[in-house]
């Protein structure tokens, strides 16, 4: 059983491409485009499993993007367990500007959590998490979530250790953390 288990309720398709300028009301031509599997946890999982741990990762999926989500994540390799959604998975997009110095990132609504479908993920996890050593809850929550605070699971706190991490951004963090942890051009191939 992998040491980390990760929940991600509001995954992406994160698209990114780039213009040679953007400007209003005109066309805007656009570069070669990389899609990448995306969303908080998503995101931690690969990490982990790139740095040579093991970690699975518990997200929702729905829709055409949600199999195609599924096929991202097949392509990598990643272990984890889907929770379908009768809404379809959102997508965000990037769009680098010139050679890269201005990013614009458009980062569309997920879909919203019914109660059974959240009750599905909650099961999913508990599923999964048996003799995990972390659990990590990140990424974007859902606008119906936004106004509460998320619903206390019995297990977190007591039978597993649970993180719950933040986004670093070049807003909260500042240029020099962009410089220094930089993803790869949007343009780059995977």
């Amino acid at each position: 059983m992998p040491h980390i288990v990760t929940l991600t309720l509001n995954p992406t398709i994160d698209v990114a491409t780039s213009v040679p300028e953007v400007t209003p009301e005109h066309k805007l031509r656009c570069g070669p485009v990389r899609r990448d599997p995306g969303g908080g946890g998503i995101n931690v999982a690969r990490v982990v499993r790139e740095l040579g741990g093991e970690a699975i990762a518990v997200y929702t999926r729905g829709g055409a993007t949600g199999s195609q989500l599924e096929e991202l994540l097949e392509e990598k390799g990643l272990l984890r367990r889907s929770v379908p959604l009768q809404d379809a998975t959102r997508e965000s997009f990037t769009v680098a500007e010139g050679t890269g110095a201005r990013e614009y990132r458009f980062i569309l609504p997920g879909p919203t959590l019914s109660e059974r479908e959240w009750q599905r993920c909650l099961n999913a996890l508990e599923d999964v998490a048996v003799g995990a050593a972390f659990i990590v809850a990140s990424g974007s929550r859902r606008p119906a979530y936004r106004r509460t605070s998320m619903p206390v699971w019995p297990g977190w706190g007591s039978a597993w250790p649970c993180a719950w991490w933040w986004t670093p951004t070049v807003r909260r963090c500042g240029p020099r953390w962009k410089r220094a942890c930089s993803w790869p051009s949007p343009t780059a191939a995977s």
